[in-house]
């Protein structure tokens, strides 16, 4: 039916204010899926931990810090552990997810029916997203709240730290080669339509 998505994962670190990619080196990082690829490419300590577990590995020094979207900062009150959160858009991560139908029960849907489900997703690609966005603005005031300050990269410190995590990239047309796809073809499209929307939200 439709794609989303939450808000960008960004590290938040405590007691550990990064704010250059050297500062990244050695830090044990409570990470999973996706972010543990990030994560070793920065120079970082992948520790594997699921986000319910995340609070208790903070606060027990077992990491000094997490890679995650704003939104648990309040929803899993992380920003109750954490200081500093680096906003390292270059590098961020998000989890996709989907809303789906059973394609046979969807062919065997009359069109009139069919065209009330697309009307309806329509209308909640949109709420959908500004959920997202809402939840990332209560946990980000949650985590101000408490104290915690918020690093920005400049452009040129943001390329470096994007040239970092290429590899990742660079392994995944490989393996979609293996798998006798068009890896570049694949990854240039992507790229390409997300530039597009990125262009197009830019627009007054």
């Amino acid at each position: 039916m439709y794609v989303h998505a939450h808000g960008p994962g960004f590290f938040h670190t405590k007691g550990k204010a990064v704010r250059r990619l050297e500062d990244m080196s050695g830090l044990r990082i409570q990470c999973q899926g996706v972010s543990e690829l990030i994560t070793k490419q920065l120079g970082s300590v992948p520790v594997f931990g699921t986000m319910n577990e995340t609070y208790d590995m903070l606060r027990k020094g077992t990491v000094v810090g997490a890679n995650y979207p704003f939104e648990s900062d309040a929803s899993l009150r992380l920003g109750e552990q954490c200081n500093y959160v680096t906003a390292a858009y270059s590098v961020s991560y998000c989890l996709p997810m989907y809303v789906v139908m059973n394609k046979n029960k969807w062919n065997a849907l009359p069109n009139d029916i069919k065209n009330t489900i697309m009307e309806i997703n329509n209308e909640w690609v949109p709420q959908h997203g500004e959920a997202w966005d809402a939840f990332d603005r209560l946990g980000m005031l949650f985590f101000l709240s408490h104290g915690g300050r918020i690093i920005g990269l400049d452009m040129q410190e943001a390329a470096r730290w994007k040239i970092a995590v290429y590899p990742i990239i660079d392994n995944y047309v490989k393996f979609l080669y293996r798998k006798k796809l068009n890896g570049l073809e694949i990854i240039d499209f992507t790229m390409n339509a997300l530039n597009s929307m990125i262009r197009q939200e830019s627009k007054p």
